[in-house]
């Protein structure tokens, strides 16, 4: 037995020893070079809309008085003439088209089809089933180097390595003015873009990398594949949609709607005509907002605190819960299996529906209703008490009452959940 651990040991020794030689040698001949390129020409008359086109690297957009782009092609070699040959096959290449005026970040992806990133990790594509850029050693030693993305550019397709050793070192950084209240749209599939005090519409499309808009005039659009977008004091409509990152808007004066497959969103500080989260298993979380709220969620929950307007969710299993709420008109919940939660000012109500499968429904308002009351629950127990009831009938696990002049209509059903309504 012996034996045997010290044969593990030595394994190990080995392994690690080989690991640090092979590493060792590689930062000792590589080389990194870098060169800069640039777009500063003047637009032609009828530009309407500008945008740029990159494959990997970090993008940094600003407001300027003319239209420019800076590309910092990063490259790296086995030695400096290696990386030389590399950074001089990038290039900024330029188009027009019906208005739109377009920068793309060339690379040479006809000779080499996958790319490696030292930029922060952002989401990982195992789906091919390697080893995200691991190096492994005798089969049974492995250091996760990363996630990787498989996407087509310049209709190629190609891959991007984050974080670890696979793929051609090559990536491009951008620094790009904007003149005000001209249209723009940036495509950076791999890696951050950061876009900041700022009067235009503005489109971000990445396929794995981050979004982040701040002090921003003007429509804000992001499509992610699994990067999350964050937007802070947005005055203009916002759209997000990403595969499996999060949402975050704090700050806005405007419409949203978000739209996840499991990625949460979170919406605070602001008031919009419409506020709608759309997710596949995602939460979503409201503060400080109003609105007319919607809400769509497979299995995820719903939680809204210190807000305000008409209320329309829902979700697969999910829970619907509001504090300190203060209704609008309408109030509309459909769960599975999620348990319906309202608590605050709900005078305002007209239009009332709850319907859960297995879900209980509680009601606490500090403000009088006005409506026809309807409540039934298969198996669970009722609990209706507010002052001033009129009309009041029940039966087996039904309750119909007037509440105040009565202006509108109300119907809570459950299958087996309990039902209580209740002013404090």
């Amino acid at each position: 037995m012996k034996h045997r651990v010290h044969f593990s040991l030595l394994a190990q020794a080995l392994a690690a020893g080989v690991l640090a030689v092979l590493l060792g040698a590689r930062a000792a001949g590589a080389a990194t070079v870098q060169t800069i390129l640039n777009y500063s020409g003047p637009l032609p008359a009828n530009t309407t809309q500008v945008k740029v086109e990159n494959l990997v690297g970090h993008v940094q957009v600003s407001q300027g008085s003319a239209f420019t782009v800076t590309a910092t092609v990063v490259a790296g070699g086995s030695d400096q003439a290696a990386a030389q040959t590399l950074v001089r096959t990038v290039k900024l290449e330029t188009s027009e088209s019906d208005g739109k005026f377009i920068v793309h970040v060339f690379y040479p992806v006809g000779q080499y089809d996958s790319y490696s990133y030292a930029g922060s990790k952002t989401s990982g594509d195992s789906s091919d089933g390697d080893n995200n850029g691991s190096v492994c050693f005798l089969g049974v030693f492995c250091v996760n180097g990363g996630g990787s993305s498989g996407l087509r550019y310049q209709d190629t397709g190609v891959r991007v390595y984050t974080g670890g050793q696979r793929g051609t070192p090559l990536h491009v950084d951008l620094s790009i003015q904007v003149p005000a209240h001209m249209a723009f749209a940036v495509t950076n599939y791999v890696g951050r873009s950061d876009l900041d005090t700022l009067q235009n519409d503005m489109r971000v499309k990445t396929a794995s990398g981050d979004a982040y808009g701040s002090n921003i005039t003007g429509t804000f659009s992001a499509d992610t594949g699994s990067g999350d977008v964050h937007v802070k004091n947005l005055t203009g409509d916002l759209s997000a949609d990403t595969g499996s990152g999060d949402v975050f808007a704090d700050g806005f004066k405007g419409s949203v709607n978000a739209d996840t497959g499991s990625g949460d969103v979170h919406l605070s500080n602001g008031s919009g005509p419409t506020l709608s989260a759309d997710t596949g298993s995602g939460d979503v979380y409201f503060t400080g907002v109003s609105g007319d709220m919607k809400f769509d969620t497979g299995s995820g929950d719903v939680h809204v605190r210190n807000a305000s307007g008409s209320l329309h969710a829902s979700t697969g299993s999910g829970e619907v819960r509001a504090e300190n709420y203060t209704s609008g008109a309408s109030v509309w919940a459909n769960t599975g299996s999620g348990d319906v939660s309202l608590a605050g000012n709900l005078s305002a109500m007209r239009k009332l529906y709850i319907d859960t499968g297995s879900g209980d429904a509680t009601l606490r308002t500090s403000g009088g209703l006005s409506l026809r009351l309807d409540a039934s629950s298969n198996s669970g127990e009722l609990n209706i008490n507010l002052p001033g009831m009129r009309n009041v009938v029940t039966h087996r696990g039904s309750f119909s009452a007037d509440f105040g002049r009565a202006e509108g209509k109300g119907t809570i059903s459950t299958g087996s959940g309990d039902i209580s309504v209740t002013q404090p």
